[in-house]
């Protein structure tokens, strides 16, 4: 099985994942796709387009994202929702599962605390995928928060398969 976790935003984190039988993870790519210098429709459209095409070619039957809980700023909540529904359409279109994941959920899988910081959860990312035997030399924040949402993903999914 392939998953794609992602953290929504102008710099998109992304994490690819091969999931195969016997709890054997793998990262299969991983990064952050910047569409910050773009105006806003072209950027939905960049956005629509190079999902497709990773989720098509990559074989891609889950996708898992970090869905925010609180907005602040009125610009991010355009930007959040707008990706989100984009999100959302690629999926349907592909019947694909679909896995939201809070802010707080995610954080407080990976580092314990539900409010943690950027830092902290780029430390305990790093730790997760050592653990594993996932070699990563960096992590910008929005692909550890990718990352993060998919190791949370993995370890619901995977509670769901035992007996």
């Amino acid at each position: 099985m392939r998953m794609l976790s992602l953290d929504l935003g102008r710099h998109t984190g992304y994490a690819l994942w091969s999931i195969g039988s016997h709890d054997r993870v793998n990262i299969v790519d991983s990064g952050e796709i910047n569409l910050e210098r773009i105006p806003l429709p072209e950027a939905y459209a960049a956005f629509y387009t190079l999902i497709s095409n990773l989720i098509t070619e990559s074989y891609v039957s889950v996708i898992a994202y970090e869905c925010v809980e609180f907005v602040q700023y009125r610009y991010s909540a355009q930007v959040q929702y707008g990706l989100e529904a984009l999100l959302l359409t690629i999926a349907t279109q592909r019947d694909l599962t679909v896995m939201p994941q809070g802010v707080t959920k995610i954080k407080r899988a990976i580092c314990g605390n539900g409010r943690a910081k950027k830092s902290d959860v780029i430390r305990e990312v790093m730790k997760a995928l050592k653990r594993n035997g996932i070699a990563k030399n960096s992590l910008t924040d929005h692909e550890a928060d990718a990352v993060a949402c998919g190791l949370l993903t993995i370890q619901e999914l995977k509670a769901e398969h035992e007996p």
